[in-house]
């Protein structure tokens, strides 16, 4: 995960479009809100929270969807708006982690659902498992094909060899599959109910679209071209043009090399690809002197290496807590305690925000 956060912090300027181009990480200003050098976006945060989500071999929706999401709204930074809409819908008690179906869910498939998975792929040993949770875990957010095909692709590509044909085969295989082991699941079920039965057809038709353009990356000597040819320039961001980008630099590129092309192509979703190939070569020497320097560096190579821990879930503790976090804000009272974080020490004050480093050692702006 730490290489991931490489990638994110590298990119994040660029997809902002405040840089032309990076060698390293830089400070810059956003909204003017001033980001120093190493500090990551979203893409971390919520790989970060979804690492947080996985004990004893599996994925907690519950958690991750009643806790981890709608908290994250508060420290958020360069967050898409589909997975914001998510975050803010699981606020309502009414809502179900596999019901949250807000207004534009089933066009949803952006790479809200990519970008975090990893950890499931580090944590959960279970085959059957996996392929379960991580149709869950995009489900929370997303309700369009194009998030669940590119999160597959990226779980394939995350257990190969760096081979093409290794990695079409099981993406090929994972899709065929997914519809008898996931249907007849009592909360997939419910959940497909309110998405609509022609779900899986679309994921199939999609899922041959990337099948296609995979095989055609062997063909395209130039990455700049292949965002084209996948659409990532026509349409940044997708679950598919991320995936399939940060595959072909995966296999065809060294890792600093692979880092930095995915970082620097302007028109695309910049810190969403580097992150994915960063999190692809998993560690790399070459990347040593980023990885070392990455905002929270040491807690994300320590949530990504232990075994997760029992978290609860109390919804009303939530709702309570982002009250009063509002209400402070508007007071201008420093908040001292956070359901998920625990104690908070407040570093230094940004604008409007303030940086806090939390109990387990993440920092956090709020």
């Amino acid at each position: 995960m730490v290489l991931g956060a490489v990638g994110d912090a590298l990119g994040f300027p660029i997809e902002a479009g405040v840089v032309e181009k990076v060698n390293g990480f830089v400070s810059w200003s956003l909204n003017g809100e001033l980001i120093k050098e190493g500090e990551y976006s979203d893409d971390t945060q919520l790989t970060l929270s979804t690492a947080r989500s996985v004990w004893n071999g599996r994925f907690h929706p519950e958690y991750f969807a009643y806790v981890e999401l709608p908290l994250w709204v508060y420290y958020q930074r360069g967050a898409g708006q589909s997975t914001r809409k998510a975050a803010m819908n699981l606020f309502s008690l009414r809502i179900q982690w596999n019901e949250n179906f807000y207004m534009g869910y089933e066009k949803a498939g952006g790479s809200g659902g990519v970008m975090r998975i990893y950890p499931l792929v580090v944590k959960i040993k279970d085959e059957a498992a996996l392929i379960e949770d991580v149709f869950k875990n995009v489900m929370i957010t997303h309700g369009h094909p194009l998030a669940f095909v590119g999160a597959y692709l990226f779980v394939v590509a995350l257990k190969s060899k760096r081979n093409l044909d290794e990695i079409a085969f099981s993406f090929c295989n994972i899709i065929e599959g997914l519809e008898s082991s996931l249907k007849s699941l009592p909360e997939i079920s419910r959940w497909l109910k309110g998405r609509g039965d022609s779900f899986f057809p679309e994921l199939r038709r999609e899922a041959l679209h990337i099948k296609e353009l995979l095989i055609k990356s062997s063909e395209v000597s130039s990455y700049s071209e292949y965002c084209k040819v996948v659409g990532e320039k026509d349409h940044p961001g997708s679950g598919r043009g991320v995936s399939l980008c940060a595959v072909y630099l995966y296999l065809n590129f060294r890792s600093r090399d692979a880092i930095f092309k995915a970082a620097n192509e302007r028109g695309t979703d910049t810190d969403t690809i580097a992150s994915l190939v960063g999190n692809l070569f998993g560690k790399s020497e070459d990347l040593l002197d980023l990885s070392e320097k990455v905002q929270d560096s040491m807690y994300i190579l320590e949530l990504s290496e232990e075994e997760g821990k029992e978290r609860l879930v109390n919804r009303s503790e939530v709702r309570k807590w982002a009250s009063d976090y509002e209400k402070g804000v508007r007071k201008g009272k420093v908040p001292r305690f956070h359901p998920v974080f625990g104690e908070l020490e407040m570093i230094e004050s940004r604008r409007k925000r303030r940086f806090f480093k939390t109990e387990e050692g993440q920092t956090i702006l709020l």
